[in-house]
């Protein structure tokens, strides 16, 4: 599955695949959970003899949307470090210090 994709297809297209080959949803539904990655697997509650199709997606849609706030979230973190670090590194360049001894600190020779 291609990044930023959402899991609705990939699972319909499963659920659709076994459907044909008529099998009880129950089962369905677990072929298209074991059909993921172990990793998403492990985000979402393995399907019961009660699980309807409506809760499992649902469950899909609720773990995209907290992966799509996760990722806002590192993205603005990833951002702010970025513009620190930018900042960081003008201060240095542009406010060198001379040491006791009359050594410059903070130019970079090049």
């Amino acid at each position: 599955m291609k990044e930023g994709r959402t899991l609705r297809p990939f699972v319909s297209s499963i659920l659709r695949d076994a459907k044909a080959l008529e099998l009880p949803l129950r089962n369905q539904l677990e072929y298209a959970f074991e059909a993921l990655d172990w990793r998403i697997q492990a985000q979402l509650k393995k399907p019961t003899a009660e699980t309807t199709l409506e809760k499992f997606m649902e469950q899909l849609d609720n773990r995209e949307k907290v992966d799509d706030v996760t990722k806002n979230y590192l993205k603005m973190g990833q951002q702010h470090v970025s513009k620190q670090t930018s900042r960081q590194i003008i201060a240095v360049e542009s406010t060198p210090r001379i040491g006791v001894s009359g050594t410059i600190y903070g130019l970079f020779s090049g």
